[in-house]
């Protein structure tokens, strides 16, 4: 948590939330014919590249 907050995401109550706000999150659909079909995402402007979903 003390990781995530020195990126700039505070908590919402208990909660802390995955993208600062809607716009901040992307769906990519990729893949292809071919063997080696691969999506390779920017990193630039992030801090975290995923987040593990608490259940």
């Amino acid at each position: 948590q003390d990781t995530y907050i020195s990126t700039g995401h505070t908590p919402d109550g208990d909660w802390f939330t995955i993208a600062r706000s809607p716009q901040d999150i992307h769906v990519t659909v990729a893949g292809g014919p071919g063997k080696h079909s691969a999506f390779i995402p920017s990193f630039g402007g992030t801090a975290v590249s995923c987040v593990r979903i608490a259940r």
